[in-house]
This record gives C-alpha cells, sequence and structure tokens, in this order.
C-alpha cells in the first residue's frame, strides 16, 4: 500500500509539473509573438520612413529640347536597386490629374518618352506611388528643362 501511494505521489507531481511547464512555454510562445509582431511593425516603419524620403531624380538626355519633337528623359529613385512595387504618374500641375508612366514596377531606373506640347512647357513633375499595408506612401519628382521651337 506504501509503494501505491509513494507511486500515486510520484505521478501526481509528474503530471503537476508537466502542466507547469507547459502553461509557461504558452506563456513565453504568446510573449514571442508579441515581440515578433512588435518588429514586423518596427520594420515596416523604417520601411515607410525611407520611402517618404526618398526622392524620384530625372536624368536629362539632352540639355535642350524642342516643340513636338520626341526626346527621353530617365526617372531613377534616390536608391539604387530593386524598388517596392510602385506606380509612377505624370502628374498635370494645373488640374492635378495623372497619367501613369509605369504600372506595378520595381526597376530603379525607367526611361520615359516625351515632347514637350509648347515653349512654356519646361516642367514634368512625377509621383511613385508605393503601398505598404493599405498605406500609401507618396514620392514626388520634377524635370525641369529648356524648350525651344
Amino acid at each position: 500500500m506504501k509503494k501505491h501511494i509513494i507511486l500515486l505521489s510520484i505521478l501526481f507531481i509528474a503530471i503537476s509539473c508537466q502542466k507547469n511547464e507547459v502553461a509557461d512555454l504558452k506563456r513565453n510562445i504568446q510573449l514571442l509573438n508579441k515581440e515578433n509582431s512588435d518588429l514586423k511593425d518596427s520594420i515596416q516603419n523604417i520601411n515607410k520612413s525611407f520611402l517618404r524620403n526618398n526622392y524620384v531624380h530625372a536624368i536629362p538626355e539632352q540639355m535642350v529640347y524642342k516643340v513636338n519633337e520626341k526626346a527621353n528623359v530617365r526617372f531613377a529613385f534616390l536608391r539604387a536597386g530593386s524598388q517596392p512595387k510602385y506606380n509612377l504618374y505624370k502628374v498635370n500641375k494645373e488640374s492635378k490629374k495623372r497619367e501613369y508612366l509605369v504600372k506595378n514596377s520595381n526597376k530603379d531606373i525607367y526611361l520615359h518618352e516625351f515632347s514637350p506640347e509648347s515653349i512654356n512647357d519646361t516642367v514634368m513633375e512625377v509621383w511613385a506611388e508605393t503601398i505598404i499595408n493599405k498605406d500609401t506612401i507618396r514620392q514626388p519628382g520634377m524635370f525641369i528643362y529648356n524648350v525651344t521651337n
């Protein structure tokens, strides 16, 4: 009988220790999941901050452009290399209407062919928009050029 009581006591202690270990493990898993979520948020915030401080730069192929004559300009991001997926728009300064130049790209340089429509057509404003977790990050760019007849 003493052996049965000792055996039952040992069994009871072993089971209660396992329950404590399981509870500790569950608690640790919850803490790790919370930390992992916080780290993901931090990384996304860093990426958003980087994009908000990045601009689209225009690199002209010539110094003077002629009215109604096709020409090229390269748009490049400050950081070389693959970008997060973005859309690049040409923006009309007065109406703020947008025209797609590039859809869903991740290249760091884009070659755009254009023709100045008049002698006063000397500015091209562009926006690159990237969506990260439903937040739209807009990166502005502007190309100022000379036009002759």
